[in-house]
């Protein structure tokens, strides 16, 4: 059925009789099911759009059959484009007005259809100069119909080398800029091409895709590879003129104007300042990526270091584009960073004006993406990226903040107009916040008033809760101070503070001999429903677990919630084994109905995880964290700081153990870790804990975090595609405990 938005469309361009069975997912599935060789189709799902008013539109989709899942794409056109017909792939099915292709056929990238045959593909490598022995086996990655698609060449399984086919008509630009820029970025090791074929292949780059990662373990070392990659000499590569970036701006407001037109109209007014901003005269033109996004870079997981991968678009212009590019990607992903943040960690000077101006265009570009890649709630998303580009530019101040009376309130567009957190715009109010702040109390009347100089959000989840930073100084001894404010919908604030101190009290203070603590509680806001404490320093165990030396931090970490086991602190909540078998029944069932191709496998998985559940009826409880894994510990030298007590609760201590090591387990599994590389982790995080004093219930308590996580991965866009991965990991897990 169509949305409004896409229905929109459809009323609006009558020229296109066949964009309807494009954009309603029930009528694309009838036509494909009715046309597909062999038949036997259970669902399509799209993936990919691709419209040009009046003319045609292009879609790419999945089609599960009983046998497999297989790619595909189709294009819808006027019966006046029958011309369109000509010179099909073999295995295309045509009428006329529409046609549809399966993978590996394509119209315009004719060598992509090698891969198809052994022979061919086998003497393709050897022209391309990748020397291969036995069955090599062509692995997509990604796939733009008609214009690229990108895999790996495996060769026993592993990978060996990136094999990209293009068009005839991009080959030329990317072949130019790959052999050009190869000396600014010597890890990109060119091994060959086949103008016949508009093929090139490179060497495979091993690692970690920064865009699987969290942005915060990735970002600095993105960040700097970029700084080094401008400080290269110039080589001979395409450089646009000034007009070109007020060129993008015209069609990316266009292309807004054609799926939605309010938008369009809402940065209509800003128009001629951002043009102005973009045609800034600068002086510093460098090698730039053009196109720097997570996905572009590799992270080597021993070193920590970003390597490039692509140069498609590789170009001869100013640093502030690839720092707009890679802004507006972490925004795209809903990251915490800043603009400023980008620039710190970028470590080199930039045009403030011009990076706000690029800024805004790239998000405006990336506006179009939630409609192209088919987002059932695309119209939401695309007016969250146009209303940041206004936020970026328009308003004249540093990008998502806004200055008043000395203090800079960094914040997110849909963070102040958030109807479930009434209170978070007074808590970012700058001239509310800095009189509040002033008259601050600690739960023991104290007063404790803080001059604030900055505030910014840094995790946003609507209606909610909202996690801010504030900066400044204390009022009594002048001191600089950093503050770490959880803002909720419900009232805990005092709850949550009380919480705090109660740990701070209990041996976990900055005097604990052992080093493992808390970060120290500060005051509340009861009418904001805001909780304070004091920020520390560190790095996330995460990070540190990526890096030589990592069984030694999981050790540490088994350690740091051993304490707070045997702490045995007296809490409020309680959290039982039914509580655990209800949480889980109803998110998976909550996911079986939102893929129903996956349905029979995630209720299969629910019913067995209950049954799990149940069966770790224990008589030991304790204090325990209830939400233990990596990110929740802040190591500084021999210090680690325990974070996040929002769970905090009387249960069977095998619940952190358990959620831990599930956590470890099936981050590993998206990340690609060896098996060996998270055994090695999690033995030396049991090491760390001792896990005698638990039994074997751990176990049990892993494999359901492994199924929770399931849940997670079919609610999260940025995750979906992990959903199969993750499922068959739970299933493994669940089936060695029953």
């Amino acid at each position: 059925m169509l949305t409004d938005a896409d229905a929109d469309i459809v009323r609006r361009d009558a020229t296109l009789p066949n964009l309807r069975r494009a954009l309603d997912p029930e009528r694309l599935t009838e036509w494909v099911a009715s046309v597909w060789p062999g038949g036997g189709v259970q669902s399509v799902t799209a993936n990919y759009l691709r419209y040009k008013p009046a003319t045609s539109c292009l879609a790419r989709f999945d089609v599960r059959t009983e046998a497999a899942v297989h790619s595909a794409y189709a294009l819808f056109f006027r019966d006046s484009e029958s011309a369109k017909l000509r010179g099909l792939p073999t295995g295309s099915v045509a009428d006329s007005d529409s046609l549809l292709i399966p993978y590996p056929g394509d119209r315009r990238i004719r060598g992509l259809g090698r891969v198809a045959d052994p022979v061919g593909f086998a003497g393709l490598l050897d022209r391309l100069g990748l020397a291969t022995d036995g069955a090599p086996h062509f692995q997509l990655l990604r796939h733009k119909p008609e214009r690229r698609a990108v895999g790996a060449v495996l060769q026993d399984g592993r990978p060996v080398a990136a094999l990209r086919f293009y068009s005839r008509r991009d080959f030329g630009v990317a072949k130019r800029a790959f052999r050009a820029a190869r000396w600014a970025a010597p890890e990109v090791e060119y091994l060959g091409s086949s103008d016949r074929l508009s093929a090139m292949a490179t060497r495979w780059i091993d690692g970690v895709v920064a865009g699987d990662e969290a942005a915060s373990l990735a970002i600095e070392a993105v960040a700097n590879r970029l700084a080094r990659l401008h400080d290269q000499h110039r080589v001979k590569l395409h450089q646009p003129d000034r007009q070109a970036w007020s060129d993008r701006l015209d069609i990316a407001v266009r292309t807004l104007q054609v799926i939605a037109p309010p938008l369009a109209s809402r940065i209509a007014p800003h128009l001629q300042a951002l043009r102005d901003g973009l045609a800034r005269a600068v002086s510093r033109v460098v090698v730039t990526h053009g196109d720097a996004h997570l996905d572009q870079f590799v992270i080597d997981p021993q070193t920590g270091a970003a390597r490039l991968i692509d140069f498609d678009r590789a170009l001869l212009a100013v640093a502030e584009w690839d720092l707009a590019n890679l802004y507006a990607d972490l925004n795209r992903r809903r990251t915490d960073f800043g603009l400023e943040q980008l620039v710190l960690a970028y470590g080199r000077p930039v045009d403030a004006t011009l990076l706000k101006a690029m800024t805004a265009l790239r998000l405006l570009e990336l506006a179009v993406d939630p409609f192209r890649n088919r987002l059932c709630d695309w119209c939401e998303e695309s007016e969250r990226l146009v209303n940041d580009a206004c936020l970026t530019h328009c308003d004249g101040a540093p990008a998502s903040s806004r200055t008043l009376t000395g203090l800079t309130t960094e914040t997110r567009y849909e963070a102040l107009s958030d109807p479930g957190l009434p209170r978070l715009r007074q808590a970012l109010d700058p001239e509310v916040a800095e009189a509040r702040f002033l008259e601050l109390r600690n739960d023991r009347g104290q007063p404790c008033g803080v001059v604030l100089s900055q505030a910014r959000v840094l995790r946003h989840k609507a209606g909610r809760r909202c996690l801010i930073e504030y900066t400044g100084r204390e009022a009594a001894s002048g001191q600089p101070v950093t503050l770490l404010g959880k803002l909720e919908a419900k009232s805990r604030s005092e709850r949550r503070l009380s919480a705090q101190r109660l740990l701070w009290e209990s041996g976990f203070d900055d005097q604990a001999a052992d080093g493992i603590r808390v970060a120290p509680p500060w005051a509340a806001v009861p009418e904001w429903r805001l909780w304070l404490q004091q920020k520390v320093p560190g790095t996330t165990a995460t990070r540190l677990l990526l890096q030589p030396g990592g069984e030694a931090v999981a050790r540490r970490l088994g350690e740091a919630i051993a304490k707070l086991h045997q702490a045995d602190l007296p809490c409020e909540e309680h959290y039982s084994v039914d509580q655990e078998a209800a949480l889980l029944h109803e998110k998976l069932s909550r996911s079986a109905i939102a893929l129903p191709e996956l349905a029979a496998r995630l209720l299969a998985l629910r019913d067995r995880s209950v049954e799990v559940a149940l069966s770790l009826e224990s008589s030991e409880f304790t204090s325990v964290h209830r939400d233990f894994y990596s990110d929740q510990a802040i190591i500084d030298g021999p210090t680690i700081t325990l974070v996040d007590f929002d769970l905090l609760c009387r249960s069977d201590p095998a619940i952190d153990v358990g959620n831990f090591l599930g956590c470890l387990a099936e981050h590993g599994a998206r990340q690609g870790w060896r098996c060996d590389r998270i055994e090695r982790l999690s033995e030396a995080f049991r090491e760390g804990y001792g896990t005698d004093r638990i039994a074997d219930r751990w176990r049990g308590y892993a494999a359901l975090t492994v199924a929770r996580h399931v849940a997670i991965a079919a609610d999260r866009d940025d995750r979906r595609r992990h959903t199969e991965l993750v499922l068959s990991r739970a299933d493994e897990l669940i089936n060695e405990v029953r």
